[in-house]
């Protein structure tokens, strides 16, 4: 073998030595890319679209509300009184609890608070304050007879109450000379017991306060009540309830 063979075959060898450790990193990277793919594949399919998590609550909810019978025979009451949690306005606004009601205010307030236009019961001379309970009245599948009762209530000077809404009532008033509304004497006691004929619906409770001078303020003592129906409800035609 010449020199020049030798050296061709030598050539050859490393070419051809070079070429298989090329193609044997080319494999290990291609085997690698493949076992790696898989679980990035895995991972994006197990990615889960974000969802809204809590609903806003239904507008209805912010009403006191009169609920259904649970059985036949029973009663409801929904209590509308100027107490804790009920939420009276006055001119648009929430009302206040007067912490120390004025001493001439002598009334029995049979467990409703005082509430004014703020907590001092500070008024204006000869302005009218309107105070407002919205409550609402469910439609059920037990009738119920439902009835407002108006137990107490009296003002600082002068009060009006009425009820407002598929179904009305009143006005009861006091107004006395002098607007001394505001005494055990003449303070309005078991004023109402208005029917509430067409129900379900949406109501409001009115008390209409008219201030001379000084101090102001009100309280009501009132109810919603129902009296479920005793019979069995008869199925309409065709249908099962």
């Amino acid at each position: 073998m010449t020199t020049q063979s030798r050296s061709i075959l030598s050539n050859s060898r490393t070419t051809t030595g070079r070429r298989a450790a090329l193609a044997a990193m080319l494999g290990l990277f291609a085997g690698l890319v493949a076992t790696a793919a898989p679980p990035a594949r895995a991972q994006e399919g197990m990615q889960v679209q974000p969802r809204v998590i809590g609903v806003p609550p239904s507008p209805d909810r912010k009403y006191p509300t009169l609920g259904c019978c649970r059985c036949l025979g029973g009663q409801n009451k929904l209590d509308l009184s100027t107490v804790p949690g009920n939420p009276w306005m006055v001119n648009g606004v929430p009302t206040a609890i007067i912490a120390s009601p004025h001493p001439a205010w002598s009334t029995n307030t049979g467990g409703a608070k005082w509430v004014g236009p703020n907590a001092a019961s500070a008024g204006g001379d000869n302005t009218t304050y309107l105070y407002t309970l919205q409550f609402k009245v469910e439609k059920c599948t037990i009738p119920q007879t439902i009835t407002f009762k108006g137990l107490s209530a009296a003002g600082d000077n002068y009060i009006k109450v009425s009820l407002s809404g598929p179904s009305g009532g009143g006005p009861a008033q006091c107004n006395v000379p002098g607007g001394y509304c505001f005494t055990a004497a003449n303070q309005l006691n078991n004023f109402a017991s208005w029917p509430i004929t067409v129900a379900p619906g949406l109501y409001t409770l009115n008390v209409e306060v008219a201030n001379i001078s000084g101090p102001t303020g009100m309280f009501i003592n009132a109810a919603v009540e129902g009296q479920c129906t005793k019979e069995p409800i008869k199925p309409e035609k065709g249908r099962d309830i």
